[in-house]
Parts: structure tokens; C-alpha cells; sequence
């Protein structure tokens, strides 16, 4: 990895000890300087790759600085630290050339290694860029002949390609494959704004890309083009910045995405199609089971009922959510193979009965772990009687090893076992099977889990159906 070199320009002792220790994070060196006159000598003695100037200090100043450094290397990247008042100064030194600013109310160590990795990535593009510029001056012997080839080029690509003037929006020229595609001629085109082939496309918008431009120099947006007839295409248009003596020109290179994005929506209407198959083959199972036991097909409802209000209460994403609902229709599939006279035995079940009734979650697992859903229902159905100590079953998962929608599930599940009627026994009710998961909260059931459920009762948010 390459190590950068870094000057840093500043009178602020505080600023030399923040940015020394980014830098030293980042394996770069760092020479420093407190005055301009420091600063030039610095300069002058040693190539750095990276500069960070203080717009206001003894000597030479930030900007003033920049301009000499700009003068004489091919490739710096300048950044300039500021206050809120000197922002705008900031602003106009990027438009010679300066990669960016910093403000110095807001140095933190994280946001300044970010900047500065961006500001390394613009020296090794600036590096680059000039090379091909030799290159190409060394290949045709003279750059007017070099400016042709490139000429060439813009016209042989199929992508639309404009050049705008930042400052009035007008068009100062575009390639052949723009004239083509809107069936414009080239002087036609050059009498147009970007408002004018832009579908809905306001001076407010044209504002904001330029202060957008100013900071990331290079952004990507959506538009449609109007064509001469008044059809209208949708494309990816890539916006470059640039400066060149005081003048700001925008670079649009724009391709059309309409196939792509008719594709995009064929996909996304193929993957509703298959959640709907897929829910629907979930419901079918649940419908299933309700026929051969009520009580358990009540009780899997109600428990993805209740589920799923303690999923939105954790602000679980909507994907989440939904399969943590259709996990809970299901989470006790398993018992489809255990005899109806044990799961609804009025009196007391043996060890034996009980470990049968244990398997149901590997069965259940077993049952659904073919069928490709997009959530990991397979997972909440053998996970649903894991506890955080180890004591579940049937893998003696703990802690993280549990998946949070198991969690969920396995405190839905006690919560509507005690409150409801069983064939065993009556209910419990609603305040045992809270006290239940209260007391045994952090050890066998997830805290926040737990602490969630508590309030959707406490505040009356849930009532089982």
C-alpha cells in the first residue's frame, strides 16, 4: 500500500495534534508548518502528496498557498481548513483546483480519515490523468493532433454526451449520438439549455446539482430526454465537473436505461409473484394443521399475531416482520407427527410423551427446510424453544447463537400457552404469563424481547383474538 506523505499548514496547535494522529492511523508521514514562510520552505525542500492549509495564518495563506502549489506540481491534492466564515472563500478555491475543505469545528477522527482516503483517490486519479495526457502527446507528437483523436472518440460512442456551462446551464456542445437519438441537428442543440431536453426539470434542481458538483465533483442522476417529435426516454446521466480558467463546465454522459429498467420491473413482479407462492403455501400448511388440531392451529396464530407486534415495536424491517409472522403460522408444524391423543391429553404426560413432543421442532425443521424462502423460517421453527442460557432444546443454543425472530417467537409462544385454555388445563391468564417472562428475563428470554412484550400489554397496544 502506498504511504502518502502529508503537509499540514496551520497556527492552531490543537489542529496539528488531531490531524497528526489520523495521519499516523493511516501509516501516512507528516511534516508540519505553523506560517506560510514554513510552509513554502517545506514545499520547496520536499514533494508531498497531500497539502491541509489553514485558510488564515501568518505568511502565505491557504488559498495563496494552494495557488503556488498548484502551479508547480502536476497532481496535489489541497485540502483547506476553514472556519464557518470562510467557507465561501473555501468554495471559490476549488474552482482553481483544490480538492476540498475541511471545517475546523467538526475534526473528528473518523470523518477526517474519510476525507483524506477521498483525497489520496484524487491524487492517484490526477496522477493518472496526466500520464495519459503525456502518453497521448508523446504518441501524436502534438496535442492538437491528440485533441482530434479524442474528437474521434466522443463521436464513436453510442452514449449521449453534452457539455453544459455550469454558471448559465447552457449546452456549448455535444457529440453525434445525442443529435441522432433526440433527432436534433448540432446547431439545434446548441441553442438549448439542460431545462430544455430535461423532462420536468426546474432551476432549483440545476442549483442543487451545482452545489452537489462543487463538493463530489462527479454525481449520477435520473432524467427523462425529450426528443424532437415529444417521445421521451429515460437514462443514467453522469455529471462531471470541471474548471478551466475560472470557468465551470458540466460533462453529461447520459445512456438509456428504459430496457433496464423494464427488466428491473419484470424482476420485481417475477419475485412478488414468488413471496405470494410462497405465503400462500405457508397459510395452505397452516390451514392444514387446523384441520387436524384446533388448538394447536389457534395457538400458532395467535403466537405469529403477537409476534409480529413485537417485531414492529423493534422496528424490524418489513421483510423481517413478514417472515417472522408467517414463521409463527407455522412454528409448530412439527407436531403434525406427534398423535393427537398425546398433544391433547387432559391429564398429566409422561417423560416419554414429553420427550415425543420435544422432536416437533426438529420435525418442523425437517418438513420446510427445502423450500427456498426468502426468510429463515426453517431456522424459527427449530430455534422457537432454544432459551438463552442453553437450556432450550433441541440444540442447547445460547445467547447470539439464537436468531432474534426465534427470540420473539419462544416469548410469543409462553405468553399465549399460559393465557389460553389447553385440553390439559385451564388459562393461566394474561398476568402469570407475563410475570413468567418477566422473572426469567435475561436468563431464559431475550431482555428487549421481553421488555417489549411487557409494554405492548402494559399500554394495551395487543389483546389475543
Amino acid at each position: 500500500m502506498k504511504k502518502y506523505h502529508v503537509l499540514i499548514a496551520d497556527d492552531d496547535p490543537s489542529v496539528h495534534i488531531i490531524l497528526d494522529r489520523v495521519c499516523k492511523i493511516m501509516d501516512w508521514t507528516v511534516d508540519h508548518a505553523t506560517t506560510g514562510e514554513e510552509a513554502l520552505k517545506l514545499i520547496s525542500e520536499k514533494l508531498h502528496h497531500i497539502y491541509i492549509l489553514d485558510v488564515k495564518m501568518p505568511g502565505p495563506a491557504g488559498v495563496e498557498l494552494a495557488r503556488i502549489i498548484l502551479k508547480e506540481q502536476e497532481a496535489p491534492a489541497i485540502l483547506i481548513l476553514t472556519g464557518y466564515a470562510e467557507i465561501k472563500q473555501a468554495v471559490e478555491a476549488m474552482k482553481e483546483g483544490v480538492f476540498d475543505y475541511i471545517q475546523k469545528d467538526s475534526l473528528r477522527v473518523a470523518e477526517l480519515q474519510k476525507i483524506l482516503k477521498h483525497a489520496a483517490m484524487f491524487h492517484e486519479n490526477r496522477l493518472w490523468s496526466f500520464q495519459i495526457r503525456k502518453d497521448r502527446e508523446k504518441t501524436f507528437n502534438n496535442i492538437d493532433l491528440a485533441n482530434k483523436q479524442f474528437q474521434a472518440i466522443l463521436e464513436l460512442s453510442s452514449d449521449l454526451i453534452f457539455i453544459f456551462n455550469s454558471k448559465t446551464g447552457k449546452m456549448i456542445d455535444c457529440n453525434a449520438s445525442a443529435c441522432r437519438y433526440l433527432d436534433y441537428s448540432h446547431n439545434e442543440l446548441l441553442t438549448f439549455q439542460m431545462s430544455d431536453i430535461c423532462v420536468d426539470f426546474s432551476q432549483s434542481e440545476w442549483n442543487e446539482i451545482i452545489q452537489r458538483g462543487l463538493i463530489n465533483r462527479q454525481i449520477v442522476i435520473e432524467k427523462s430526454l425529450k426528443t424532437k417529435d415529444g417521445a421521451t426516454v429515460l437514462v443514467e446521466m453522469s455529471l462531471a465537473f470541471v474548471y478551466l480558467d475560472s470557468e465551470g463546465y458540466i460533462t453529461a454522459i447520459a445512456r438509456d436505461i428504459s430496457e433496464r429498467k423494464r427488466m428491473e420491473l419484470k424482476s420485481r413482479e417475477y419475485y412478488d409473484q414468488q413471496q405470494k407462492t410462497l405465503t400462500q403455501t405457508i397459510e395452505m400448511m397452516a390451514l392444514a394443521f387446523e384441520k387436524r388440531d384446533i388448538y394447536t392451529a389457534g395457538h400458532q396464530l395467535r403466537v405469529a399475531q403477537l409476534a409480529e407486534k413485537i417485531g414492529r415495536k423493534l422496528t424490524l424491517s418489513n421483510q423481517r416482520i413478514e417472515g417472522l409472522y408467517l414463521g409463527g403460522l407455522i412454528h409448530d408444524i412439527g407436531k403434525i407427527s406427534i398423535p393427537t391423543d398425546i398433544l391433547n391429553k387432559p391429564g398429566r404426560i409422561t417423560d416419554e410423551e414429553l420427550e415425543l413432543i420435544k422432536t416437533h421442532s426438529q420435525i418442523g425443521y425437517d418438513i420446510v427446510k427445502e423450500i427456498k424462502f426468502p426468510w429463515p423460517i426453517s431456522e424459527m421453527i427449530i430455534q422457537h424453544h432454544e432459551k438463552l442460557d442453553g437450556s432450550g432444546y433441541p440444540n442447547n443454543l445460547c445467547g447470539d447463537d439464537i436468531l432474534l425472530e426465534a427470540k420473539i417467537l419462544c416469548v410469543s409462544d409462553v405468553v399465549e400457552a399460559m393465557a389460553s385454555h389447553r385440553p390439559y388445563r385451564p388459562a393461566l391468564g394474561l398476568e402469570k404469563a407475563l410475570d413468567e417472562i418477566s422473572s426469567k428475563k435475561s436468563t431464559l428470554y431475550d431482555p428487549d424481547v421481553v421488555e417489549t412484550c411487557l409494554c405492548i400489554f402494559r399500554d394495551d397496544e395487543f389483546k389475543f383474538q
